[in-house]
């Protein structure tokens, strides 16, 4: 049985606060986000390793962008990596800054996939 060790962050910003530099694809989708219903970003292109990003809302955002971004390298927002073996790093962006916080929404899932390379 292998371990995945995951560095989450919930976090909302105008973008990504990652340099572009770092960033090796992102994908970028738009759903209209109501209070007290479930949202689901689809990331159907399978650019990333990212499949999907939902959650409850707490409170209406009208039309709302969610990012995923697969990475070069570690990301610059982290300290440093986990110990053990990483697939990839990669971010998961929600709406502009402040949205993805426990005021906003609840029940937060990012589902990604870990190709195995056997």
């Amino acid at each position: 049985m292998e371990e995945i060790a995951i560095v989450f962050q919930c976090r909302g910003a105008e973008g990504s606060l990652e340099p572009t530099k770092n960033v090796q694809v992102k994908e970028l989708l738009e759903a209209y986000v109501t209070n007290w219903k479930p949202v689901k970003f689809d990331f159907t292109k399978k650019a990333t390793c990212v499949v999907y990003v939902n959650f409850d809302a707490k409170k209406t955002f009208g039309k709302t962008t969610t990012i995923a971004e697969q990475l070069k390298g570690k990301s610059t927002l982290v300290s440093g990596l986990p110990e053990g073996e990483v697939y990839k790093s990669f971010n998961a962006w929600v709406g502009n800054g402040g949205v993805a916080t426990s005021k906003n929404i609840e029940n937060p899932v990012v589902f990604f996939k870990v190709e195995n390379p056997r």
